[in-house]
């Protein structure tokens, strides 16, 4: 009996584990997507994606009998393919071919890479932070990182839109500086890799909108409270990203929004005169509440020292404005949050 109880148990252990084993089986074919092969289609894989074709048979009426066909790839460094499963490995073009007999399908692959563009826009603060990063300026609004930082490996080009507080007009509706602020900067690189895409080549836009002082205290700001000023601007970047930021050709483009860093409590900072530091907060919670975008709250993530910011000399205002930070700041505090916020 006791024998019996045994060899049962065995078994229901043994058909147990091969259902199991069959159904990941099933689970692992229902992950590949599937597709019936014609000839001289045209199909566009993008790297590390496996895919499955089919062969149907049109006098039998059945699919999916790949292994009677011989299958090749033309390029076999930008596609593989075996039993009739291809997988996508560099950006390039190949043919699949599926032979039988005198019987051959031809099917033509598109490999693509999609490439991480980051646009930092931010106010003058940024030139610091460039400075004290190590990036090097290739032209008005390109930089580069000297070092190889892991995080970076996959983006392929960080842009830094670092413009006067006063060139954020145009957020405020008026147009004094209209051919000389942060939305043509950030429309030129859109509509550059607009030009760029094409089969093989793909980008995904992220826009990381650091907003500064002078978005809560611009000369033409002051008369309004907090949240008014929070709430213009979350319009107007509304407005820019359906329209002067938007595109029908790039993969994909996303913004986030960084809030207002921390100022002293007292009207001393030079760049925010009839403004306290509660101004900032309501600013930042309005920002929070009402952008349809994601936010990173640097004022509350950050946890902000007075010996982060940068010493002013023959000044008479507060250290504690907002805008200037130490180079250590910038450099292992600010910088590794953005790339965060990057990949929130």
């Amino acid at each position: 009996m006791k024998y019996i109880k045994l060899v049962i148990t065995f078994v229901i252990l043994v058909l147990t584990i091969c259902i199991f084993c069959f159904i990941l089986k099933d689970n692992d074919i229902k992950n590949i997507r599937n597709v019936e092969m014609n000839n001289n289609d045209i199909i566009s894989l993008k790297i590390g994606d496996d895919l499955k074709f089919n062969i149907y048979d049109e006098y039998t009426g059945k699919i999916n009998i790949n292994n009677l066909y011989k299958w090749s790839s033309s390029n076999t460094d930008v596609l593989s393919v075996d039993g009739g499963t291809a997988k996508a490995k560099l950006p390039g073009t190949s043919i699949i071919k599926a032979k039988f007999g005198s019987k051959t399908i031809k099917t033509n692959v598109n490999v693509y890479d999609i490439k991480d563009i980051i646009i930092v826009v931010g106010d003058s603060r940024f030139d610091h932070f460039k400075d004290d990063n190590e990036f090097i300026k290739t032209d008005d609004y390109v930089v580069k990182y000297k070092n190889t930082v892991s995080v970076l490996n996959k983006i392929d080009k960080i842009y830094i839109v670092s413009l006067s507080g006063m060139r954020y007009n145009w957020l405020a509706g008026l147009n004094e500086y209209k051919d000389n602020n942060a939305n043509i900067y950030v429309s030129n690189i859109i509509r550059e890799y607009e030009k760029k895409t094409n089969n093989i080549s793909k980008y995904n836009i992220k826009i990381l909108f650091n907003l500064g002082v002078n978005d809560l205290n611009h000369r033409y700001l002051q008369n309004d409270k907090p949240t008014d000023v929070a709430l213009k601007y979350l319009n107007k970047l509304n407005n820019l990203m359906e329209n002067d930021w938007n595109s029908n050709i790039l993969n994909n483009i996303s913004l986030n929004i960084i809030t207002l860093f921390p100022t002293d409590d007292e009207m001393t900072s030079c760049y925010f005169p009839g403004r306290y530091n509660k101004d900032v907060i309501e600013f930042n919670n309005a920002i929070v509440s009402n952008s349809r975008y994601k936010v990173c709250d640097a004022y509350n993530d950050l946890g902000f020292k007075d010996d982060y910011f940068r010493e002013r000399k023959n000044k008479s205002c507060a250290t504690r404005d907002g805008l200037h930070f130490s180079p250590e700041f910038n450099r292992d505090i600010l910088y590794p949050y953005l790339i965060e916020c990057f990949n929130k």
